[in-house]
């Protein structure tokens, strides 16, 4: 009976040692999982505002608020740098710059973007609600992007949201033009 007793205690031991092991792996991905439903991050990318030409975007990709989000823009090969900082970047918040101007003070549109080989460099760090810092280090060829898009021969899509301002301008012009009929009946 003693060596039955000291096996089942044995096997007891070992059976929490594994609960233990296990428990303790569940609470670090737990623990993992939280902090990635937090963390904020962020992309950079051309958004187009018409078929030619487009700004840069910084947008907040990731689920958590990015906080004191302080940043350098360079763009190259012109060299220029700008500095930008946000106290509260939330999910889906953007930010647009527009690139550098050319010789005339235009803005650059696709096709000179390719010809300049436009690249946009945003560097920096911001931090998530917990105060966990981050870096921001994120990268964009314009130019490589362009010639893509272009060679793909790409449609230009209007936004969302211009498709429906078009269309309730539209719808506003219509019901101007049934107030005037009726007004001179």
């Amino acid at each position: 009976m003693d060596i039955a007793v000291v096996a089942l205690s044995a096997a007891l031991v070992v059976a929490t040692c594994i609960y233990s092991y296990f428990t303790w792996r569940m609470a670090a991905e737990m623990r993992e999982t939280r902090l990635q439903s937090i963390r904020p991050r962020l992309g950079l990318y051309v958004r187009p505002y018409g078929p030619t030409g487009g700004h840069l975007a910084l947008v907040s990709l990731g689920p958590g608020a990015a906080l004191d989000v302080a940043v350098a823009l360079r763009f190259e090969p012109s060299g220029e740098t700008r500095q930008w900082s946000a106290t509260v970047f939330a999910p889906g918040d953007d930010a647009e710059f527009f690139f550098p101007r050319l010789e005339g003070h235009q803005l650059p549109d696709f096709d000179e973007l390719e010809r300049e080989n436009m690249q946009a460099t945003v560097r920096g760090s911001m931090r998530d609600i917990a105060g966990n810092v981050y870096d921001v280090s994120e990268h964009v060829d314009a130019a490589a992007w362009w010639k893509l898009v272009s060679a793909a021969d790409q449609h230009y899509v209007e936004a969302p949201a211009e498709r429906v301002a078009n269309e309730m301008k539209k719808i506003r012009d219509t019901l101007e033009k049934i107030r005037i009929s009726a007004a001179r009946t």
